[in-house]
């Protein structure tokens, strides 16, 4: 296939440079890129099952309007206190807000001015900083939004002198993270081309040799670019920030592709009378090992395909198409160029290149010699040395802090670390339960409301949980509002209505007083729906009774024919009957009291503002839905509040398990419940994503080597890089610089990276080892194969490892541990793993590395060449097949 395919390059070579710059060209000019169509919100790649995104259905459902849109915080401090001058000017900013004048789409705000009642949250205690929210009409991935907060922003530049003014909250989280990530972008872009082209230049010393490589993964890039913003356009969901991973990931491994494609071409210009044939014989000999090096990468990358978290499961897949883009690229792209520079691509030095064979005596040598040599020393020292970074493994903490991620003098980082000093951080992001009843039920019933006061009761005795707010207990508090208890309601009515009672005896309003009395037995008919048990009470039979003779009273008072001597009569009989209505109503209500006193809403009654407003906060406009407000006493992205997240959820679970709340739905939202589930799918998605990965690399190199034994201690020596990696990297980032944790992403990815690239050299090693073994002896045949491609795939790792290096100059904290991590790991691949660590044990296992294949020197003819390397000093065969 390899031998066919040089064949094409080589007649259509000038067709191929043509089509690459076209795809190119037109990618750039034409596709989008993911910074405009690829997905910001980690949430938004959660599966639908999972109980934050049901509870944000459930909020659309029955909240309609107030599940979409960023939210915005305006955070107004002055050390020393605010003035009035400050208030004055945050009224004006308000007004602006809400004004034509403001081009931002604000929706809504909430501040002091107009939501007094809000004060205490909105005022810090000690009077020093003041909130105000704002909505925008669009999410907070939308560009629109990160245009609306730089319009405000530039609004309140003009703020009173010593005046802090801060854009917080989702809205403006998301406009610093856009602004980030494309700093992120431009700086590893400028960092790794420039990378590329210096340690290019060191190893060829030739400006068409270096070029040939950068220009090849430039067409790749570009292209690569282009074709994911274009999915991502079309619907598939594409974390944005894989945009700088791509550059990365694919100038690194597309370069160390080339090195591996120039190298040999250069080699094969030795032995070839034309470049053409020099151009066929390294597509046909040096192709399948880069195709096999590079489908170990897509393999392993392909392998986050099965993570249900989608940010994951995507993420892999796409960088997949980019490394198929980038193997494409290389196996017809350089080599047309290649054929079409000859020897010229290696000037000035192209005239040495027939006359200057390579030297087998140099470092690598030298290395591999000592390697092959004790490799029983060489193998406990390495693996003891790379063995004391994994006891850092037990205490690495993941991160969730997704205002970690943004650099700490950002305006909503600033903001939200002002907000966390002066307020409770909890108050600010609560977690929101939607409480749903069964069928033909509603959450304002009685049953409905004694279930939202038991859930919130048991919320509340929760590890971690600081207040409940519910339509029960509206203030947070552990009492039922007066207003929304049976006997609170009783008392209210008694003594309003006998005080009306009173006022009629000189000018009495018939009409207003039966009306009066029609609604006080139509609340006590519904008190009756909702408690069985007055039904049959005393007090409240005798109640009707009254309310009866009073309706019957006041129907014969209506007579305009009446002496006004009988109408006071009548009236005297009425006050009688009002006052005894009035004393059966406070014996109910103390038995009510007696009885424990639930939380009652008639609907019958028009309630009082206080109510209205609890109603309308958390009961959806059918009664069929509730919403709780679980306030935290820790950060909303802390891992203790993820804690008590899970625990919350237990708790609830166990009360819907419970007889009288059969039927009832609830599903836990917000942040820290979007962050939990995002925890718990990686946890999960870590172990399959582990299986697949290794299980498909061990496949590719079980598939190249025709060996079971070789691929086994391969994958090993890969695993143990990576937790040597990751040990190093909590020592660094945890222990060294204190930060609360490595991202919580970097673990996965690392691994993913790790395993795949550096799978990538051990074929290319162990290739040329099993080439090396069909004329010699294991140990020499290892021996010359780690001396031959020491200094190409130290120049790969290098420029791998540079290219991931470059990440650590973006301001997103992932980056800087992503960048950091898989740099550290390649360097331990090239420099312990490939040049110590895999020589040494291929030269113990010796010819079983490719069992259950016969490959190899006979069995007598070996015992010959070892004892002649025993009398010679393992100098057996210097020359390079």
């Amino acid at each position: 296939m390899f031998k066919k395919l040089g064949s094409f390059v080589i007649r259509f070579r000038a067709l191929i440079v043509v089509s690459w710059v076209v795809a190119a060209a037109g990618m750039f000019f034409f596709a989008p890129s993911l910074s405009q169509t690829g997905e910001m919100n980690q949430s938004s790649f959660l599966p639908s099952d999972t109980e934050s995104q049901q509870a944000s259905e459930l909020i659309s459902k029955y909240f309609p309007g107030e599940a979409s849109g960023a939210s915005g915080t305006l955070v107004f401090y002055r050390p020393d206190g605010l003035t009035q001058s400050d208030l004055d000017y945050t009224k004006t900013v308000q007004d602006w807000l809400l004004s034509d004048q403001n081009s931002a789409d604000v929706t809504v705000v909430t501040s002091i001015f107009n939501s007094p009642e809000a004060s205490s949250r909105l005022m810090s205690p000690d009077k020093t900083t003041m909130l105000m929210n704002f909505g925008l009409g669009s999410s907070p991935e939308e560009s629109r939004s990160g245009e609306d907060v730089q319009t405000i922003r530039q609004y309140l530049n003009d703020a009173p002198t010593g005046l802090e003014v801060y854009v917080s909250g989702s809205a403006g989280i998301y406009s610093d993270l856009f602004s980030s990530l494309t700093e992120s972008l431009d700086l590893t872009t400028i960092i790794t081309v420039v990378l590329v082209i210096v340690l290019l230049l060191i190893i060829y010393r030739s400006p068409i040799a270096s070029l040939v490589p950068l220009f090849t993964i430039g067409m790749a890039y570009l292209v690569a670019r282009g074709v994911l913003g274009l999915a991502a356009q079309a619907g598939i969901s594409i974390w944005s920030q894989i945009d700088v991973f791509l550059i990365v990931l694919v100038f690194g491994a597309g370069t160390d592709y080339c090195l591996f494609m120039i190298s040999r071409f250069r080699e094969e210009l030795r032995r070839n009378e034309t470049r053409m044939q020099a151009t066929k014989a390294t597509v046909t000999r040096i192709g399948a090992v880069i195709t096999a090096s590079a489908f170990a990468v897509i393999i392993g990358l392909s392998g986050m395909a099965v993570a249900r978290f989608q940010m994951i499961g995507t993420m892999g897949p796409v960088l997949a198409v980019s490394i198929l883009i980038t193997l494409f690229a290389s196996l017809t792209l350089t080599p047309a160029l290649a054929s079409l520079f000859g020897k010229w691509l290696f000037w000035p030095a192209h005239s040495q290149v027939r006359n200057h064979a390579p030297a087998h005596r140099g470092f690598w040598s030298r290395v591999a010699g000592v390697t092959t040599g004790h490799p029983m020393i060489v193998v406990p020292v390495v693996i003891a040395v790379m063995a004391a970074p994994l006891l850092a493994l037990p205490h690495l903490n993941r991160s969730y802090d997704q205002l970690a991620e943004l650099p700490s003098d950002s305006d909503s980082a600033s903001g939200f670390r002002v907000l966390t000093e002066h307020f409770n951080v909890g108050e600010m992001d609560p977690l929101v339960s939607v409480v749903v009843a069964p069928q033909n039920q509603k959450v304002s019933s009685p049953e409905g409301l004694a279930a939202l006061l038991r859930l919130g009761n048991d919320v509340r005795n929760t590890p971690g949980v600081a207040q409940v707010q519910s339509i029960v207990q509206p203030y947070g508090t552990a009492e039922i509002p007066v207003q929304l208890t049976a006997s609170g309601q009783l008392a209210g009515m008694v003594a309003g209505f006998s005080s009306g009672a009173e006022d009629s005896q000189t000018t009495p309003d018939f009409a207003a007083l039966i009306s009066a009395l029609a609604q006080v037995n139509a609340y006590l008919s519904e008190l009756k729906d909702g408690f069985a048990w007055v039904e049959h009470d005393a007090s409240y039979v005798a109640m009707l009774q009254a309310i009866q003779n009073s309706q019957t009273l006041l129907e014969s008072l209506q007579s305009p024919t009446l002496p006004p001597a009988e109408i006071a009569a009548v009236m005297a009989r009425f006050q009688q009957n009002i006052a005894s209505m009035s004393q059966q109503g406070v014996a109910l209500a103390a038995e009510f009291v007696q009885n424990g006193d639930p939380p009652f809403i008639p609907s019958t009654m028009a309630p009082d503002s206080q109510t209205s407003a609890a109603m309308n906060m958390f009961v959806s406009q059918d009664g069929q839905a509730s919403r709780i407000y679980v306030v935290l006493d820790s950060s909303p992205q802390s891992n203790e509040a993820m804690t008590a997240v899970s625990d919350i959820r237990k708790v609830i679970e166990s009360d819907l398990s419970a007889p009288d709340m059969s039927g009832y739905q609830a599903a836990i939202g917000g942040s820290s419940a979007t962050l939990t589930d995002m925890r718990t799918l990686l946890d999960s998605d870590f172990t399959k994503v582990q299986i697949v990965v290794i299980g498909g690399v061990f496949l590719v190199f079980v598939l190249l080597l025709r060996s079971l034994v070789a691929p086994l201690y391969l994958l090993l020596t890969v695993l143990l890089s990576y937790g040597s990696t990751l040990g190093l990297v909590t020592w660094i980032f945890q222990d060294l610089q204190g930060l609360d944790g490595v991202s919580f992403i970097v673990p996965l990815i690392v691994f993913v990276l790790l395993v795949a690239l550096g799978a990538d050299y051990n074929i290319f090693l162990m290739s040329r080892v099993k080439e090396e073994s069909e004329s010699r002896h294991p140990r020499e045949a290892t021996r010359i194969a780690a001396g031959a491609t020491g200094a190409v795939i130290t120049a790969c790792g290098i420029i791998l490892a540079g290219t991931f290096a470059a990440l650590i100059v973006s301001p997103l904290r992932i980056m800087v541990q992503v960048g950091a991590a898989v740099a550290i790991g390649i360097l331990i691949d090239t420099f312990v793993v490939r040049s110590l660590l895999v020589p040494a044990i291929a030269t113990v296992v010796g010819r079983k590395n490719w069992w259950p294949s016969r490959f190899g020197l006979p069995a007598r003819q070996e015992k010959e060449v070892s004892a002649s390397i025993g009398r010679t000093g393992g100098e057996v065969g210097s020359g390079v097949a």
